[in-house]
């Protein structure tokens, strides 16, 4: 199975990275290796606060191994394009749309954003380029036609830059469940 990338740190983008498995950190998920940190975080109502707390998460690039997180810098693909769906009305249209997303057949694994707000779908594409996987990302948003799409990741690396690594914060919660 190809490898991801893994920081200690949500925002360090240059420290040491190391590489696990997607399965491995679906695992990480499942056993709630940093349940503490996410209930602390999804209590939190103050935005600035949460923010300083998200700082403490670890940061997960899912779209494969880098030397750095940029663009320029992938080294393997994955094989996997990972989507957000943000802005639910409610908690109850979130657990509706998450099931819709489990029955969809490009589904590999979809689960609660750490915010509590939103999901991450992690969606099986063919190993590609840099140069290709907005391609794939673009396909995925129009297969999909949600309005809680979150078009704005498309691209292969890095969330200082705002593309698409998409920083997943590995959390396990008793309402969610992996597919």
């Amino acid at each position: 199975m190809e490898k991801i990338t893994v920081y200690k740190s949500l925002f360090d983008s240059k420290g040491v990275a190391f590489y696990i498995t997607i399965d491995q950190a679906l695992e990480r998920v499942k056993i709630g290796k940093s349940k503490e940190l996410i209930q602390k975080i999804r209590k939190e109502s103050n935005k600035e606060k949460r923010n300083k707390l998200k700082e403490k998460c670890i940061c997960v690039l899912f779209n494969g191994e880098f030397s750095s997180r940029n663009d320029n810098s992938l080294v393997n693909h994955s094989g996997y394009c990972v989507l957000d769906f943000d802005n639910f009305e409610s908690k109850k249209v979130l657990k509706e749309q998450k099931e819709l997303l489990k029955k969809d057949k490009y589904i590999y694994s979809v689960f609660v954003s750490p915010s509590g707000n939103g999901l991450k779908a992690l969606v099986k594409i063919p190993k590609c380029t840099k140069e290709e996987h907005p391609l794939y990302f673009n396909e995925l948003k129009k297969h999909f036609d949600s309005k809680y799409f979150d078009a704005a990741n498309k691209n292969v690396a890095g969330y200082v830059t705002n593309l698409m690594i998409v920083i997943f914060i590995l959390i396990k919660i008793l309402s969610f469940g992996i597919k």
